[in-house]
C-alpha cells in the first residue's frame, strides 16, 4: 500500500508540465508543420540559388563572349571604345565587374574605380590554348575578394579573346544579388509558412475538438461519475463510427459487462459469505469436539494403565497359585483308592458344578455385549471369582488338607474381586455382570450346602481322598486357566495401551491442523465480509 501512495520526489523540470490533450496535438501538429515549412523553404532557397547561379552564368557568358568578339574586332584599335562598351555592360542587371587583360596580364579595360584591384588577374587565368576541348569560357562559381573596402562576391566568367592571343574578358557576375534574391524570398515563404502555421492550428484545434476532445470528454465525465459515484448505470453515448465510436461502443459494453459481473459477484459473495460462516462454525465445532475427544482419551490412557498393573499383579499372583495348586495335586495322588468310595457324593457336587457352569455361560453370554477389552477383562474377573469360588468350596471339603489351598483360592478371589472393581471403572455395564455374578455366587452357597452333605456322606464311608485329588485336578486346571485368561488379559491391555498411544499421536497432529484451519475459515470468513462491502458500493 505505501507504494500507492508514496514516491521518489522529482526535481521540478519545465518539460514536465501537464498539458492537455489538445495542447499536446497542437503542439503535434504545429511542429510538424514548421519542420514542413522549414524544409519547403530550405528546398525553395536551393533550388532559387542553383536556378539562379546558372542563369548568372549563362547571362556572363553571354556577355563576355559579346565583349571578346568587340575586342577581337577592334584589335589594335581604340581603348576607349572598349572601355565604354565594358562600362555599358556592366550597366546590365547583376553584372558585378568587367575587365579585359591582354596576353601579356596588361589590364587595357576595366569597371573598378578608382583603379584595377592588383592581383585578381590571378584568380581566374586562362592559358593560350586551355580552351582548345570545345569550352568557349572558364567559369568561377565562387571568387571572393575585397577591393577598397568592398567585399565582392563574384561568378567569374573569363572568355578568350582570339583564343586567348589577344587577352581575356572577364565578366563577374554578382552572387549578393543571388543572396538578395534568396533572403527575399526565404521572408516571404515564412511569412506564408506562419500564416499557414496559423490557419493550421486553428483548423486543427476545431477539427480535434469536434471530432476527438470532445467524445473524449465524454468518456472522461462518464468515467469520472463512475469512479465517484460508484454509479454503473451511466450511458456511454456513441456518436461516430471511427476509432473513437470504437471505444466508445468498447467503453458501454466494458460498463455492462461490470454490471453484470457486480451482479454476479454480489450473489457469489453472499453465498461465500454464508459458506464462510458455516465452515467457521463448523470448524469451532469441531476443534472443541476434538478438545474433548483430546481429554476423554487421556482419561482412558490413565484408567488402562492402572488396569495393566492390576493385570500384572494378576498375573503374578496367578503364577503363584498355580505353582501351590500344583504341589498339593501331588500331594493328593497318593489318596485316589479311596476316591471309589465317594463316587456317590460326586455325582451330586458335579450337578452343582454343572448349575454354576450354567451361571457362568449366562455370565459370558452377558458380558459379550460390552464391547472391546473391557469385555473380555470382565469375563475374566467373573471367571476368576467363580473358580476362587469353586476352589474354597473343594478346599472346605479337602479339611486340613485343603487349608493351605483355601488360603490360596481366597487370595485368587480377592484378585478377581479387585479385578473387577478396576473394571467397573471403565463402564457401567458391568452392574450387569456384578448382578450376575451375586447370583453365581448366591448358586454356589447353596452348592456349598449340597456340598456339606456330600462331605457327611464322605466322612461315614471314610477318608476319601480320591474325592479330594479330583477337586485339586479341577483346582489346578482352574488355575490355570485364570493364569492363561490374565495373560490374555496383559496382553489385550497393552494392544489397547499400544493403539492409544497411536491415537493420542493422531490427535496431537489433528489439534493444530484443526487450529490452522479454523483461523483458514476465519480469514475466508473476513475476506468474504471484505468483498461484500466492496461489492455492496457500487450501484448497478
Amino acid at each position: 500500500m505505501s507504494g500507492l501512495g508514496e514516491g521518489r520526489v522529482l526535481p521540478w523540470n519545465p518539460l514536465s508540465l501537464r498539458l492537455g490533450l489538445a495542447a499536446k496535438l497542437l503542439l503535434i501538429s504545429a511542429g510538424v508543420t514548421f519542420l514542413v515549412c522549414v524544409t519547403l523553404m530550405l528546398q525553395a532557397s536551393s533550388r532559387l540559388t542553383t536556378t539562379m547561379r546558372s542563369a548568372f552564368a549563362v547571362n556572363g557568358e553571354a556577355l563576355a563572349l559579346s565583349l571578346a568578339s568587340a575586342a577581337e574586332q577592334s584589335a589594335g584599335g581604340n581603348i576607349a571604345l572598349l572601355q565604354s562598351a565594358i562600362d555599358s555592360g556592366q550597366t546590365l542587371a547583376n553584372v558585378r565587374y568587367i575587365y579585359i587583360e591582354e596576353s601579356d596580364g596588361t589590364i587595357v579595360a576595366h569597371t573598378f574605380v578608382p583603379t584595377f584591384p592588383v592581383g585578381i588577374e590571378r584568380f581566374n587565368p586562362v592559358a593560350l590554348g586551355e580552351l582548345s576541348d570545345g569550352t568557349r569560357v572558364k567559369v568561377n562559381p565562387g571568387l571572393e575578394f575585397t577591393a577598397y573596402g568592398d567585399h565582392i562576391r563574384a561568378i567569374d566568367v573569363a572568355a578568350p579573346i582570339s583564343g586567348g592571343a589577344l587577352g581575356t574578358v572577364h565578366v563577374g557576375m554578382d552572387l549578393d544579388a543571388i543572396a538578395a534574391e534568396v533572403a527575399s524570398l526565404r521572408w516571404a515563404l515564412a511569412l506564408g509558412a506562419g500564416v499557414i502555421l496559423l490557419l493550421g492550428v486553428l483548423l486543427s484545434y476545431f477539427a480535434y475538438n469536434l471530432m476527438l476532445l470532445r467524445p473524449l470528454r465524454h468518456l472522461a465525465q462518464v468515467t469520472g461519475r463512475i469512479v465517484e459515484s460508484n454509479d454503473l448505470a451511466q450511458v456511454v453515448t456513441v456518436t461516430s463510427r471511427d476509432e473513437l465510436g470504437q471505444l466508445a461502443g468498447s467503453f458501454s459494453k466494458m460498463v455492462e459487462k461490470l454490471r453484470q459481473f457486480q451482479s454476479s459477484l454480489r450473489g457469489s459473495v453472499s453465498v461465500l459469505k454464508d459458506s464462510a460462516s458455516r465452515l467457521d462454525a463448523d470448524t469451532s465445532e469441531q476443534s472443541a469436539m476434538i478438545n474433548r475427544q483430546a481429554a476423554a482419551l487421556q482419561q482412558t490412557r490413565v484408567t488402562i494403565e492402572e488396569i495393566n498393573q492390576t493385570s500384572q499383579m494378576a498375573s503374578g499372583r496367578a503364577k503363584s497359585i498355580l505353582e501351590v495348586a500344583e504341589r498339593a495335586d501331588e500331594v493328593v495322588r497318593t489318596g485316589e483308592d479311596a476316591l471309589q468310595q465317594t463316587l456317590g457324593g460326586l455325582n451330586e457336587i458335579q450337578g452343582v458344578v454343572q448349575q454354576m457352569a450354567q451361571m457362568i455361560t449366562q455370565l459370558g453370554e452377558r458380558t459379550a455385549q460390552i464391547h472391546g477389552i473391557a469385555e473380555t477383562v470382565r469375563q475374566l474377573g467373573a471367571q476368576s471369582n467363580m473358580l476362587a469360588i469353586n476352589a474354597a468350596i473343594e478346599a472346605a471339603r479337602a479339611g486340613e488338607s485343603g487349608r493351605s489351598f483355601g488360603v490360596v483360592a481366597r487370595e485368587i478371589r480377592a484378585l478377581a474381586d479387585q479385578s473387577m472393581r478396576e473394571t467397573h471403572r471403565v463402564t457401567t455395564i458391568l452392574s450387569e455382570v456384578g448382578d450376575t455374578v451375586a447370583q453365581a455366587v448366591k448358586n454356589s452357597e447353596n452348592g456349598a450346602l449340597r456340598l456339606q452333605v456330600g462331605l457327611a456322606q464322605v466322612a461315614v464311608s471314610g477318608d476319601k481322598l480320591r474325592e479330594l485329588s479330583g477337586i485339586l485336578t479341577e483346582s489346578t486346571s482352574g488355575v490355570r486357566q485364570i493364569a492363561a485368561a490374565v495373560s490374555q488379559q496383559s496382553l489385550g491391555v497393552d494392544e489397547i495401551f499400544t493403539a492409544l498411544n497411536s491415537l493420542d499421536a493422531m490427535m496431537v497432529e489433528t489439534t493444530p491442523r484443526v487450529a490452522s484451519t479454523q483461523k483458514a475459515a476465519s480469514a475466508l470468513k473476513d475476506l468474504s465480509v471484505n468483498v461484500s462491502e466492496l461489492v455492496s458500493h457500487y450501484n448497478a
